[in-house]
Order: C-alpha cells, then structure tokens, then sequence
C-alpha cells in the first residue's frame, strides 16, 4: 500500500494570527528603520536587509500557515539541554 501523500499550502487569519502578524512587521520595521540609520556606509547594508527580510517573512509564514510547512525555513534550535546546564554551571 502506498502511501497518500500531499503537500497542501494555506493560511490561516484569525485574530490572534491578526495581531502577532502586525506585531512582526511593526518590530520589523522598526529595526528596519534603526538598521538605516545606525549602519556606516562600508557595512555590507543590503545582505543585512535581505537576511532580515527572509527572518521577517519565515516568522510571518509560521504565524499565518495552516500547517507546519513553514516551520523549516525558521530555522531550528541548535542547543542541547546539556549546554544550556553547562552555561549555568560556567556562570556560578
């Protein structure tokens, strides 16, 4: 037996969805708006934009999806349980 396997893409809008969609783009333009100002003209200004950008829209596609489809482009945890002990013992 084989295996029905689909990859369905939608979106989800209700109110919650809503207000943490606004509250991404509002903290984003916000960095967007420090980053133009606090950045020298030598920093390298247009990949720093773009990265964030792509983190912007990541974070919008997990808070609007339907499904955990998103979920990949947003990165995972990197930190093991042991080095989250290891960073309080080191801070004792």
């Amino acid at each position: 037996m084989a295996a029905d396997a689909r990859l369905t893409f939608g979106f989800r809008m209700d109110g919650l969805a809503w207000v943490f969609a606004l509250l991404i783009c509002a903290i984003g333009a916000l960095v967007v708006l420090y980053a133009a100002y606090y950045l020298h003209a030598k920093d390298p200004a247009a990949r720093f934009f773009r990265y964030l950008l792509l983190f912007m829209g990541a974070m919008l596609g997990l808070v609007l999806a339907d499904n955990l489809c998103c979920w990949s482009c947003s990165g995972k945890p990197r930190a093991s349980p042991r080095f989250a002990d290891r960073l309080l013992e080191s801070s004792r």
